[in-house]
């Protein structure tokens, strides 16, 4: 098949470090796949994905493509045998990018989620001379959903590709994408790999996608409402594979009688720029205070794992004022982003093996316990909690889904400290065990790892 890519001068060559492009030997496959990758955070993702796809059928024909910055990440994690280029552009995809900035910042509707609202808020109130305008856009078209929204966007942008942008009729994307005017094409099907669980309902994702691959039922229901797909098939959850990996060498806990626990809380928040994120994190921090105070007599030890965006040092005070709590190691970057690698699931790995129960409020990091086969507890914030930031942030649209898995419960309300129903610390225990069981079957169900490929296979191009 020849690979055309509009305005890209060399769509299909391959761009890092070592051969890239080079077929296996003894190549007998004809089957050829793209697969987008935007973000570090994929890195985890795309490794085991890769893989499967090769050992699947060996002589499949990858490409793949992905910004410039993560070039040579993405060829180590892929290996040499993969074509991977940067992801196209031009006039005619510049074009088409600004177009769909502009619609999208028009149509979509801000109550998608509580976190996009924030997000168009600022932007038509940022001060800048187009936001102005952009209100007043606002003001005068319709509003649309997520599953209509991306369906505009596709049929609208797909005026403007006259050719593939990719070198094969099938491409898979890894959610979220950064690019989605790349993908708001007809000349291409498109297949949409869940990489994060609030993805399907935290905001649009922009392109009409055929297929959305999805670890498990609900949140392939939740894509469905709420960004529109014609079908859902099973995939299995790449980025908590280094932790199924560890789990087969380590029995999961159990709570020995008369032997304390050690607790680790994990933080949902960091320090921010912006007013509400900042406060958010400040009654975080409170929270953690009063959590410690209350529960140090009754447990072995308790520990706070930074959340990994933060930067170094910040929770150096809440160490210092609170004896005998522990602050884990801060994350090396503190950057707006950070890398799914080898290095940071060891790191992780590390700091679940010094903790027993993991608590949290609605932090992706109690997945990862869960599937390593912790015991897991959430903190609940009631109505008459004075933390009120933070209270709001805790039913965000894809959070009950762990919620309503977690029957260890902490309440911190405006009388302090309680575990749920007034149980004691060995209930709470048992039920934290139990939760952690619970939610660990949601985010790995029993299914084949190598199925995503498989079906994948049966779409590529051959």
């Amino acid at each position: 098949m020849t690979a055309t890519a509009e305005d890209a001068t060399h769509p299909t060559e391959a761009v890092g470090s070592g051969p890239v492009a080079r077929d296996p030997v003894g190549r007998s496959s004809t089957a050829e796949l793209t697969l987008i990758v935007s973000r570090r955070a994929h890195l985890n993702a795309l490794r085991h994905l890769a893989e499967d796809l090769r050992a699947e059928e060996p002589g499949l024909r990858l490409f793949c493509f992905c910004p410039d910055d993560l070039i040579d990440d993405v060829v180590r994690a892929v290996g040499s045998e993969v074509a991977v280029s940067r992801l196209p552009r031009g006039p005619l995809l510049d074009l088409r990018r600004r177009l769909h900035t502009l619609l999208f910042n028009l149509l979509a509707d801000r109550d998608f989620s509580p976190f996009f609202r924030r997000r168009v808020d600022s932007t038509v109130q940022s001060g800048k001379a187009t936001s102005h305008i952009l209100r007043m856009g606002r003001r005068l078209t319709p509003k649309l959903d997520g599953p209509r929204l991306n369906r505009l966007l596709t049929n609208v942008l797909s005026a403007f590709s006259w050719r593939r942008t990719f070198p094969t009729s099938r491409v898979v994307a890894l959610t979220m994408p950064i690019a989605p005017h790349l993908l708001c094409t007809r000349r291409h099907d498109i297949v949409s790999v869940l990489d994060g669980w609030d993805h399907p309902t935290k905001v649009p994702i922009g392109y009409r996608t055929r297929v959305v691959a999805s670890w498990n039922t609900d949140l392939g229901d939740d894509w469905r409402r709420r960004q529109g797909c014609d079908e859902v098939i099973g995939a299995y959850p790449y980025r908590f594979a280094y932790l199924l990996e560890h789990r087969s060498n380590h029995a999961p806990f159990r709570p020995l009688p008369g032997v304390r626990v050690r607790v680790l809380y994990a933080m949902a928040t960091f320090p921010s720029r912006s007013t509400l994120h900042q406060r958010r994190h400040e009654e975080e921090i409170e929270a953690v205070k009063q959590l410690h105070a209350w529960i140090r007599t009754q447990v072995e030890s308790f520990e706070v794992k930074p959340h990994p965006i933060g930067e170094t040092g910040h929770l150096d005070r809440l160490a210092a004022t609170c004896s005998g709590l522990i602050v884990h190691a801060y994350e090396e970057s503190g950057a707006a982003t950070y890398d799914l690698d080898d290095d940071y699931n060891l790191d992780r790995i590390r700091t679940l093996e010094a903790a027993d129960v993991v608590v949290g409020i609605w932090t992706t990091f109690l997945l990862d316990a869960a599937v390593a086969g912790k015991a897991v507890a959430v903190l609940d914030l009631p109505a008459d909690s004075p933390l009120t930031a933070l209270s709001t942030a805790q039913h965000g649209p894809h959070v009950h889904h762990l919620r309503r898995r977690v029957s260890a419960v902490i309440h911190l309300g405006a009388q302090g400290p309680r575990f749920a129903s007034g149980a004691g610390i060995d209930d709470w225990l048992t039920e934290a065990v139990a939760s952690g069981e619970r939610v660990a079957v949601w985010v790995v169900p029993p299914a084949e790892p190598r199925l995503l490929a498989r079906q994948l296979l049966a779409m590529a191009d051959r």
